[in-house]
């Protein structure tokens, strides 16, 4: 049996919550039981974007390239991927730059949804160049998608910025945990500071500070008896470590 991989990825995090990595996971399954091949390896970057190539640069699908570039897979192996957009959403230009990189490096490509096959043999018998062609054209929709989807989200919180400094509105139903919501008598969104929660992020900085670990800060606050703000239940070691690191503790 020849060898195959498998690469899932997906852009936000909410998206493992529902049923992307489940369908892509079984699709390329049963894509590999029905044409001979075993996958060997899986690769996955679960909530990393492919907009501005970070699945490539600091993601698995990055180990993936560096390992064909190598030749430390089997030539004539494949990538089963969901679809093209799953490898690369970047402008069409590095998108296929780094497609046809990889088919010469001798893996092909498996595209789930329609079945295609891309390898070095497929695209230079196609005369008609409709393979590779169709191939951009996806590139290229892919791009368009999440360009027009940044451009969005970025004119959304433009707004939201225009409104905090026009009408006292907060960016996000989002606050830190030691801070109260709250409204004036416009009726205008406040924060207030929770002065026992505000109290214990101090500590915490303190402690920080005098070289205790996250560990025996949880301890600690947990030994008096203290609930975390979000799940009033008790601390854990990356509660505290994301107080330590969270910019709004600067104000």
């Amino acid at each position: 049996m020849k060898d195959a991989f498998s690469y899932i990825r997906f852009s936000s995090p909410e998206q493992a919550k529902g049923d992307s990595f489940r369908r892509q996971s079984e699709k390329a399954d049963a894509w590999a039981k029905a044409n001979g091949y075993r996958i060997v390896k899986s690769w996955e970057d679960l909530g990393v974007s492919g907009y501005r190539g970070q699945n490539a640069t600091k993601g698995d699908f990055g180990e993936f390239l560096r390992a064909a570039a190598a030749g430390e897979l089997a030539r004539d192996s494949v990538l089963l991927v969901e679809n093209l957009d799953r490898v690369s959403r970047q402008a069409p230009r590095k998108a296929l730059s780094r497609f046809l990189s990889l088919i010469d490096c001798g893996i092909g490509v498996v595209t789930l949804t329609d079945g295609a096959l891309y390898t070095a043999e497929s695209l230079d018998q196609d005369k008609s160049g409709m393979l590779l062609f169709g191939s951009l054209m996806v590139m290229i929709r892919a791009n368009n998608e999440s360009r027009v989807k940044g451009e969005r989200v970025a004119a959304a919180w433009e707004r939201k910025r225009l409104a905090a400094r026009d009408k006292a509105h907060r960016l996000s139903d989002r606050i830190p945990g030691w801070l109260t919501p709250g409204r004036d008598e416009a009726g205008r969104r406040t924060c207030t500071e929770n002065t026992k929660r505000a109290g214990i992020v101090r500590r915490i900085f303190e402690e920080t500070v005098q070289g205790l670990g996250h560990r025996a800060i949880a301890k600690g606050l947990n030994r008096d008896g203290e609930l975390s703000f979000l799940s009033q239940t008790a601390w854990q070691p990356s509660s505290v470590s994301k107080i330590i690191r969270s910019r709004a503790a600067m104000g």
